[in-house]
């Protein structure tokens, strides 16, 4: 009888190493697909980082769109003060032929 218990006891340890075996290539496929998983949040990181700078370089755009319209009016309040001076220079060439 003992003989027929020893080939019953290595099945049995045979489909234990089987089962484990499964259960490591189930692991390693779980493993595999968190480093995809981390592949792509690094790449998603990667992205925002250029929206951000991106985001930044538009601020500045805008910054300098500000800046250029305000020189524009004080462009077109140096024409009025031009303008202004011209018409204090007639007025005093006026008094001075009164």
């Amino acid at each position: 009888m003992q003989g027929n218990k020893a080939p019953k006891h290595r099945l049995q340890r045979n489909e234990a190493l089987k089962d484990r075996m499964h259960g490591n290539e189930a692991l390693k496929d779980r493993m595999q697909r968190n480093e995809a998983l981390k592949q792509g949040n690094k790449a998603l990181e990667e992205r925002m980082q250029r929206n951000e700078a991106l985001k930044n370089r538009m601020q500045g755009n805008e910054s300098l769109k500000d800046r250029m319209q305000a020189n524009e009016a004080l462009k077109d309040r140096m024409k009025g003060i031009e303008a202004l001076k011209d018409r204090m220079q007639m007025n005093e060439a006026l008094k001075d032929r009164m």
